[in-house]
């Protein structure tokens, strides 16, 4: 999944697995986010489910890539330093 197709799509949730492709990270990394509470997301029994509007409002936010002390900006920070290594 492309964030294009993220933006127009009409599902609510996506999975860790798109999650983590979408951002270009690790599956784990998508999880630790979402336990420490920095991305968005409900959990089905033992399923994690990124709520998908919300994670393109913060993939969208100009701010949360110039303000390192939001939460957003802590969230991208570490997708960030999961891509790089």
């Amino acid at each position: 999944m492309t964030l294009s197709e993220l933006r127009t799509s009409d599902r609510a949730v996506i999975t860790v697995t798109e999650a983590a492709a979408l951002l270009e990270v690790d599956e784990r990394t998508v999880r630790r986010a979402c336990v420490d509470g920095q991305l968005p997301h409900v959990r089905v029994g033992v399923r994690i489910l990124i709520l998908r509007q919300q994670l393109v409002d913060l993939l969208d936010t100009p701010a949360a890539l110039s303000a390192p002390q939001t939460e957003s900006a802590g969230t991208l920070r570490l997708l960030q330093e999961e891509r790089a290594s």
